[in-house]
């Protein structure tokens, strides 16, 4: 969703949850913050910090209308540092 390439896709059952066998609780507050983080922040050109499989990251350097940036980190592993520019 904060990505520079693609369009982001809400599924059904993250926003509203799903019943069942296999039931997923609903996620709205965690997904409209990430929309409104998107609307706020997630223009212009992206780099991309690709350190290892378990940490990436990238820098939305906004534009004309929206100059402020945005730093997204993920991490899948134990803490790590991950060097990024944002001006």
């Amino acid at each position: 969703m904060l990505r520079e390439d693609g369009y982001p896709c809400l599924f059904y059952g993250d926003y509203y949850g799903l019943r069942g066998d296999h039931p997923i609780e609903c996620q709205k507050d965690m997904i409209n913050q990430l929309v409104d983080i998107r609307k706020q922040f997630a223009w212009g050109k992206q780099t991309d910090y690709m350190a290892t499989e378990n940490l990436i990251g990238w820098v939305r350097h906004g534009d004309e209308e929206h100059p402020k940036k945005l730093a997204i980190l993920i991490s899948t592993a134990d803490s790590n540092t991950l060097e990024m520019n944002v001006g």
